[in-house]
């Protein structure tokens, strides 16, 4: 059937186009004498492509289509909306995570908080934790918006 109605061929490899103006068979004959040449690039792919001739194509076959479109671009938007909400999510715990820093920070050079020595260690602790929780969001931020502006 191929060979009937093919006016061109376009062969793809490699992401490169080359047109092959006779039919299929002549396209067979081209690349048959190249494929000794060529005889590791498998994969490659023959497209025949007749504009005069094209087969109709059902309106069925292009609501699936068109579904299968829709719902590859939903999801990705989708994926693209969950790492957007988790770069927003992890830049507010980083907020209220160098908040409570600056905050204990204030409160350790208070000299009022050695009056008690318990809460110097306790604010001292805490600023610690605070610390390392920033230390642990930062990377996790840097990975999720990577992600995110790769998409």
């Amino acid at each position: 059937f191929i060979r009937l109605i093919s006016e061109q061929t376009v062969h793809v490899n490699a992401g490169r186009l080359r047109t092959f103006p006779g039919g299929y068979d002549y396209y067979l004959q081209k690349t048959h004498a190249e494929t000794a040449r060529a005889g590791l690039t498998g994969g490659a792919k023959a497209v025949t492509h007749n504009p005069a001739k094209s087969a109709p194509v059902s309106k069925g076959d292009q609501r699936t289509r068109k579904r299968a479109e829709a719902e590859a671009r939903n999801a990705k938007s989708r994926n693209r909306r969950g790492i957007k909400n988790e770069v927003q999510r992890l830049e507010k715990e980083i907020q209220k995570a160098e908040a409570q820093i600056t905050k204990l920070t204030v409160d350790l050079e208070d000299p009022e908080t050695y009056e008690n020595p318990n809460r110097a260690m306790t604010i001292n602790r805490d600023l610690t934790q605070a610390q390392t929780t920033l230390d642990n969001l930062t990377p996790e931020w840097e990975k999720a918006a990577a992600k995110l502006e790769a998409m």
